[in-house]
């Protein structure tokens, strides 16, 4: 899906476009499969604001952060995004291994008391 970015209070230059979507880049590297991702600029009286939403199968994020310079808050901002995606895949990746190490101590457990019963068999 193609990056959505829309400016309040303000034009978003060509220059700017082109720098958001090389930093969204990194996104789209951690998500292969992006459903949704926009990001709006506003600028305020004296600072510039960056939100962005995030969507990529099960996994959402949202994000605002305020900087003075509109670049300074792109950079913070997808530096939030990509702490918050990586945080999500890490946890669902230490349940799949927690799931995986449990799976197979149970296999053990079982191989092992079949070897035991067979065992106490030969030896009756």
């Amino acid at each position: 899906m193609p990056l959505q970015i829309t400016g309040r209070h303000m034009t978003i230059s060509a220059d700017q476009r082109q720098y958001i979507d090389k930093k969204a880049d990194r996104l789209r590297r951690l998500c292969t499969k992006v459903d949704e991702m926009s990001i709006t600029l506003t600028r305020e009286k004296l600072h510039h604001e960056a939100e962005c939403t995030f969507r990529a199968g099960s996994i959402a994020v949202e994000a605002t952060i305020s900087a003075e310079q509109p670049l300074e808050a792109i950079d913070l901002l997808i530096d939030k995004v990509e702490a918050q995606i990586r945080k999500i895949k890490t946890k669902r990746s230490d349940k799949k291994c927690a799931c995986r190490v449990k799976a197979s101590m149970q296999a053990r457990s079982m191989t092992e008391s079949l070897e035991g019963s067979e065992e106490e068999v030969l030896e009756a």
